[in-house]
């Protein structure tokens, strides 16, 4: 997990809010983009009015392993064991669970 800490600015203004739309659109939905600019502008204007956009300047940033630790030694097998059957990230958090001692190693 990490944690930001920093100065927050709220932006109100429709340039804004249309501009950290289109972004997030298309980094997470690129296929709904083309239906969202063609949305009614009636209809985006009165969303906005609902949306506030927010920027951040990360001054500081905490993080930590969430790799299981807190559970029973038999779960975090079981985890260890769905992992090893993912792909190359996923066994590399096995590798990580191993070196820290949060599962045994074979």
């Amino acid at each position: 997990a990490v944690h930001a800490q920093g100065k927050c600015q709220i932006h109100a203004d429709d340039a804004s809010i249309h501009a950290g739309m289109e972004r997030l659109i298309q980094t997470f939905e690129p296929r709904y983009l083309e239906h969202y600019r063609q949305l009614d502008p009636k209809y985006t204007e009165a969303m906005y009015r609902s949306i506030r956009s927010v920027s951040m300047r990360v001054e500081h940033l905490d993080g930590a392993f969430k790799l299981s630790q807190n559970k029973p030694e038999t779960d975090r097998q079981v985890i260890a064991n769905e992992l090893l059957q993912g792909d190359y990230n996923e066994q590399g958090v096995v590798d990580w669970m191993k070196k820290l001692g949060i599962i045994p190693s074979e």
